[in-house]
């Protein structure tokens, strides 16, 4: 079903549901457009409302953190653009997102059109571009070209980089033919090769499994009534879907919980030949469960880094962390397939505080016993197998060019000015920054953060009266100095008055630029930067001490690592333009999706929504940006608007 209001209320099942327990007449679509019109309108200006006041408290600083990315709607090959925004609520020192909605794009995909579109949705909710601190996006050529071009800090999306370089390591292979020297001074075009293609035909064999068992109504039944003795109760097999994060980890993880009951499944007579012969062998099992593992980092990497409330440092950290887990020469993985040792978050709990010394690993919720692999095997020493050895190096070399690219700046994490800023005014940032640059060869990062630091606080903007100014005399004083104003036009001065006011020239000559840059010398020299807490939490607590610093923390600390916020918006949008919806407005689509997105800022209850007259409704439409036009007159540049995604197993 669509999440259309208008689809919901007309819909014959829902009907029939309403119809037994009161009358009820689904509203005419004019009705539900207008009510729509109206949330939209109020939401919008709710949205304009926060910005504005966020961005007189940061006093000139930028302060929003941008997550962008298009998508081109299925049914109707219709483009549409997503904008997301993050930043540090100054008042609360909390992480806030809001959505500008995914809207109608218009024209090619070219970094022109694109940028030109993105600046047009920052104008319709008053921002221009010196509120932008960072953007982030995946790894499209030319939405990241069109970024890049911004005057912008720009983000790659870790998660993207992740999910590319785990199906490189699976053996998929790229679509675009690879450029080779054909000898006579020309290039020749050859498909490229698998670099693994053991543990992609395995990734294959386990996916036709998890097809058969889970679109077969026989093997289902067969599988759901298998009775499998010390088994939970029954786990559906789950299939990878293409372009979804971590998909073929979940899927794997999956099947190795299940084996258990797949072993009794094909025991079973009633299995026919055509589900035998994707049956697994023992070696294959074997093979599973150790690249399982090897994806394992990579896998909570991704998951955690798309959280919406964690500041970016908390990503750098993730990625030290996965690292040394990849380059280590040894990997902890679940011992071959059995039954678990437990079941379920108490369970675990329970037999772990009982068998603390024993070495256990958890799959999916299941607590399963757990051994040493070496990648580099002394004797006596047991080794990964070839399909888990060469997913793991191709792994580190994937990621070496995506995250870790010591000759691309763009790629390499420690080349974002927003992440290593965000990092220095960390607790404890500056030390991960230092050790992620020693584990992979770079430049440490510090010094070059606190240069931008710096040049951070020189765009602060100092209010009329200065805040520094202390205070020159008692109450006292100021009564006796005005009484004798009055009485003489000749007023007595003295060496004390002199000094006092050429202090308060100078006080008022100090502007938050130069106080901000004091209060950072100050904290670089008294914060202890092995320190780890929350780095939010920490500067709520450093407000009184540094509160102009805190502004410029609270300005980076809001940077995002993953365009995870502009996938979740496209998932809404595709929700709501349903094959049997496929004719909804543009318009409609965008108010839908800034809607849901911003439900929060919805007045409680809904009745507090203003009325809007025809009128306005028309004039709200027609402000809409694009409303159905070009953002770019003429032509441009027509170019690939395809991400670096390989085709074969998807993560």
């Amino acid at each position: 079903m669509s999440l259309s209001p208008h689809a919901i209320a007309t819909n014959n099942y829902m009907r029939k549901f309403l119809s037994n327990v009161a009358s009820y007449n689904p509203p005419s679509p004019n009705t539900v457009t207008h009510h729509l019109a109206e949330l939209y309108s109020f939401v919008a200006a709710a949205i304009r409302g926060q910005l504005k006041h966020a961005k007189d408290l940061y006093s000139g600083l930028p302060f929003l953190h941008l997550v962008a990315d298009l998508w081109t709607e299925g049914h109707t090959k219709t483009s549409f653009g997503s904008v997301v925004l993050r930043y540090v609520n100054p008042a609360a020192g909390d992480i806030e997102e809001l959505h500008l909605g995914v809207s109608l794009f218009v024209g090619r995909h070219t970094h022109g059109n694109i940028s030109k579109w993105l600046l047009g949705r920052l104008l319709y909710f008053g921002l221009d571009q010196a509120d932008i601190a960072s953007t982030t996006t995946d790894s499209g050529s030319n939405i990241r070209k069109a970024l890049r071009r911004l005057p912008y800090s720009w983000n790659p999306c870790v998660a993207h980089s992740l999910h590319n370089a785990v199906i490189y390591a699976l053996g998929a292979v790229s679509e675009r033919p690879q450029r080779t020297d054909a000898g006579n001074g020309e290039e020749e075009h050859q498909p490229e090769r698998s670099k693994n293609p053991s543990a992609r035909a395995l990734v294959a064999k386990g996916r036709k499994l998890m097809g058969h068992i889970n679109h077969s109504e026989r093997s289902v039944a067969i599988y759901k009534d298998a009775k499998v003795p010390h088994d939970g109760p029954c786990r559906l097999l789950i299939t990878d879907v293409p372009t979804r994060w971590s998909s073929t980890y979940i899927s794997m993880a999956r099947m190795y919980t299940c084996y258990s009951r797949l072993a009794v499944f094909f025991s079973s007579s009633e299995v026919g030949a055509g589900a035998r012969k994707r049956q697994l062998t023992s070696s294959e099992w074997d093979r599973l469960r150790q690249v399982m593992n090897v994806l394992k980092g990579t896998f909570e990497v991704s998951t955690r880094s798309q959280s919406a409330t964690q500041p970016v440092s908390h990503l750098l950290s993730l990625l030290v962390s996965l690292w040394r887990v990849l380059h280590d020469e040894r990997f902890f993985v679940p011992a071959r397939s059995g039954l678990p040792l437990a079941v379920g978050n108490k369970a675990i709990e329970t037999y772990i505080d009982e068998h603390n010394t024993a070495p256990v690993s958890i799959v999916d919720n299941y607590l399963y016993p757990a051994e040493y692999l070496y990648v580099d095997p002394a004797p006596g020493d047991e080794p990964l197998c070839d399909d888990a050895a060469t997913a793991l190096r191709v792994l580190r070399k994937q990621l070496d060019d995506r995250l870790f690219n010591k000759e691309d700046n763009s790629r390499h994490i420690l080349g974002s000015d927003s992440v290593i800023m965000a990092c220095r005014l960390s607790p404890g940032g500056s030390r991960k920054m230092q050790t992620l640059a020693r584990l992979t060869g770079s430049v440490d990062p510090n010094s070059k953060a606190v240069w931008l630091l710096k040049d951070l606080c020189d765009r602060m903007i100092s209010p009329t009266q200065p805040a520094s100014v202390r205070p020159t005399s008692t109450t006292t004083t100021a009564a006796t100095k005005a009484m004798r104003r009055a009485r003489t036009c000749l007023v007595e001065s003295s060496d004390d008055d002199e000094t006092q006011t050429h202090d308060q020239r100078n006080s008022a000559e100090v502007s938050h630029a130069d106080a901000a840059k004091a209060e950072l010398d100050a904290f670089l020299q008294l914060v202890d930067g092995n320190k780890k807490m929350d780095a939010l939490e920490f500067w709520r607590n450093q407000n009184s001490k540094f509160p102009l610093l805190t502004l410029v923390a609270f300005s980076v600390l809001g940077a995002v690592g993953t365009s995870a916020a502009a996938e979740r918006a496209f998932s809404t949008a595709g929700n709501i333009m349903t094959p049997n919806r496929s004719a909804l407005s543009s318009q409609h689509l965008e108010m839908h999706c800034l809607i849901r997105g911003n439900a929060h800022l919805l007045p409680t209850p809904l009745g507090k929504v203003p009325v809007l007259s025809a009128v306005d409704e028309n004039k709200l439409r027609s402000e809409m940006p694009l409303a159905g036009r070009r953002q770019v007159p003429g032509d441009a540049d027509n170019m690939s608007s395809a991400d670096d995604v390989p085709v074969g197993c998807m993560l």
